[in-house]
């Protein structure tokens, strides 16, 4: 039974870790991809830079557009991290 709830415990606390880690990084990912995909229009580009990515999308789309796509972060990182945690001892233990 112990076996179990450590388990339970690695997989809830890995999957807490994971949510709260791409909850906060998820703006920064957005700005990131915004940056790399503008299209350099007849005037320059879209955006000065990073900062100015991050005021623009928060002024023109509102603050909540910086967590566009969460959802699906969410379930892609949580599933892996928490699998992975999971897992990693009986395969550890398997070849040891």
């Amino acid at each position: 039974m112990a076996g179990s709830d450590d388990k339970t415990a690695r997989f809830a606390g890995s999957a807490v870790g994971a949510l709260l880690a791409e909850t906060c990084t998820l703006p920064t990912d957005v700005v990131k991809v915004r940056l790399q995909v503008q299209q350099s229009g007849t005037s320059g580009p879209r955006y000065d830079g990073f900062s100015d990515c991050f005021r623009q999308i928060a002024r023109s789309e509102g603050p909540t557009a910086l967590w566009k796509g969460l959802t699906p972060a969410l379930v892609r990182q949580v599933s892996y991290t928490s699998l992975s945690l999971v897992i990693y001892e009986p395969i550890r233990d398997f070849y040891m």
